[in-house]
């Protein structure tokens, strides 16, 4: 006699066939979910950190056009050695290590805190030795010594705020950065609109800058501090698990700073290989002449201004690929959507900024009219840069930041002896022309090194 139940258990196959197609598509769904959510959340990341940049950077462009007017060109001249000098001194301050705690918050959130505290530590450990070495380089006019110390200070503060700033975007608090850059911007507009009825003088321009740069710091330690030593609500899980910082513990956050230093090397290196060639043709120019130097950073300041949205993008985009969550589908949509971004922004302004560049004597005044053409030159300068950031991304993300160092040798050692060679003779359209070949260097560099790293093993 045959059994009964043959109608039953054909109608559990077909029950069990279509729960696994129903699977299959959930997690056709789910994949394509989440890989929208990412995008969705890079979109919303990147657009409050553009959009409080672009407003703080356009404050700032206010106050650099108020700077140059006030001081005139020889006195921009010799602010402009300071600046240049005290950017190079910064990067011995550790910005590096503010990057690579950025990618490691994203790598690894649960060890935010700790390292955080280890980042300010070692900032701390060798601020001494910074500051005697910025009076040590001191420039030879003694009436300027007083500036550069105030500007030192300032730049101290400087390091510590992009710590703060680090911290709050790796955690995702892009909209809080946003503000108080801001605030910051309009405070030095302010301030320099209040003196700018006054005599000129360099160190009224630095004393400005420095004191709203320091009052920002201490805003920015309140909220690092916060954070270090309570939970809070909007911890991410792996946030929640690890352990406050308490004042006990600096013992053992100090003992792992060898371990920081180790990790953050390649970081630094890659921040002070990058001021060499950043700094270098400035340098060399302002020993040659310094109002060819007022000329070369006006038009130097206009052709590096665009490249606020790179930059945020990088900034909010290296956490999420530096996420080992992220799953490959996810990694390559964000990369191909970064890199058509960088192509249509960077073409954009290969064609609108030779035609708005006349507008320099409008902004700044007649007395720098010889940095239109400068400008000219330099107005790939954005789209080879929005490529280099995309480059630099996915070797961070993929753990080749030894690779980026190494690329960037070459590099230095052709901004270097480059300038030397023809800074001397071509005075500001030389050190325009080098700029141009350096970012053209790097973005082939940058890009050969994505290469690598991209089709290797992160």
């Amino acid at each position: 006699m045959r059994p009964r139940f043959g109608f039953f258990r054909r109608l559990l196959i077909i029950v069990r066939i279509r729960l696994r197609h129903g699977a299959s598509c959930a997690s056709g769904q789910m994949q394509n979910t989440m890989t929208a959510s990412l995008s969705s959340r890079l979109a919303r990341g990147a657009g409050q950190a553009v959009l409080g940049d672009l407003i703080s950077r356009g404050l700032l462009m206010l106050n650099g056009v108020l700077i140059a007017r006030w001081l005139g060109k020889e006195l921009f001249g010799e602010y402009t050695v300071i600046a240049t000098a005290l950017t190079f001194l910064a990067s011995f301050l550790g910005f590096g290590m503010d990057t690579w705690l950025l990618r490691e918050g994203g790598r690894e959130p649960s060890k935010l805190r700790q390292n955080a505290a280890g980042v300010v530590i070692f900032k701390i450990f060798i601020i001494a030795v910074l500051c005697v070495a910025a009076l040590v380089a001191r420039t030879a006019w003694v009436s300027l010594t007083f500036a550069f110390g105030l500007a030192t200070l300032g730049m101290v503060a400087g390091s510590f705020s992009q710590t703060g700033y680090t911290v709050l975007r790796a955690r995702r608090q892009n909209g809080r950065v946003a503000l108080i850059q801001v605030v910051v911007a309009a405070l030095v507009l302010a301030g320099l609109a209040l003196i700018s009825a006054t005599r000129p003088t360099v160190i009224g321009a630095i004393a400005i800058q420095t004191a709203v740069g320091v009052a920002a710091a201490l805003v920015l330690a309140q909220q690092v501090w916060h954070f270090l030593i309570t939970k809070h609500q909007s911890d991410t899980p792996e946030e929640a698990r690890e352990e406050r910082v308490r004042l006990r513990d600096l013992g053992k956050v100090i003992r792992r700073l060898p371990l920081i230093l180790f990790a953050a090397l390649p970081f630094i290196g890659a921040d002070l290989l990058a001021s060499f060639y950043t700094q270098s043709s400035p340098a060399i120019l302002g020993s040659v002449n310094q109002t060819a130097l007022a000329q070369y950073k006006i038009a130097f300041t206009l052709a590096t201004a665009p490249y606020v949205i790179p930059t945020m993008v990088f900034m909010v985009a290296l956490p999420f690929l530096s996420d080992t969550k992220t799953e490959p589908r996810e990694y390559a949509s964000a990369v191909r959507a970064m890199a058509f971004s960088a192509l249509a922004y960077g073409l954009i302004l290969l064609v609108a900024i030779p035609l708005a560049a006349p507008l320099i004597t409008v902004i700044y005044g007649p007395d720098y009219a010889e940095a239109v053409p400068l400008l000219r030159m330099m107005s790939a300068m954005p789209l080879l840069k929005s490529f280099s950031f995309l480059s630099v991304a996915v070797m961070l993300s993929r753990n080749r930041q030894r690779l980026r160092v190494a690329l960037q040798v070459g590099v230095v050692f052709l901004s270097v002896i480059g300038g030397l060679i023809i800074i001397p003779r071509f005075n500001a359209v030389g050190a325009a022309g080098l700029a141009v070949v350096v970012e053209i260097a790097l973005c082939a560099a940058y890009g050969l090194g994505a290469y690598v790293a991209w089709r290797g093993k992160p």
